[in-house]
């Protein structure tokens, strides 16, 4: 929701199912940019979204809801310590292996042994 105003005006208030249309909204076209920075990034970037951090914005609190969890996009170049990061994301191995071919199949085995030993 966009409103252009004069400064002498007040912004009209947003009704709570209003504010709670704007979250979904939101998250949505966060989802949808995260998607498309994926997307984009060279295959040496690192892109991880399992973080989140919460929002409470002051018209939530004025309608009594409760903090929304929001998601982060953490993105970085892949390092040779990535190798547990690589595991659980399959798509980042082939990537992860032609950056550290001898270094990362080493540290590959290393992880899935400890993995073992659990």
């Amino acid at each position: 929701m966009v409103f252009a105003i004069e400064p002498e005006e007040r912004l009209p208030t947003p009704s709570a199912e209003e504010v709670r249309a704007q979250l979904a909204d939101w998250k949505q076209r966060i989802t949808g940019l995260f998607a498309d920075i994926r997307r984009w990034a060279p295959p040496d970037l690192v892109t991880d979204s399992s973080e989140s951090v919460e929002m409470l914005e002051p018209l939530m609190e004025r309608y009594g809801m409760a903090a929304e969890r929001m998601p982060v996009l953490a993105i970085r170049h892949m390092v040779e310590q990535d190798a547990p990061f690589a595991v659980r994301h399959p798509l980042l191995l082939a990537p992860y292996l032609m950056r550290f071919p001898l270094a990362g199949a080493k540290r590959l085995i290393a992880h899935a042994r400890v993995g073992l030993e659990r």
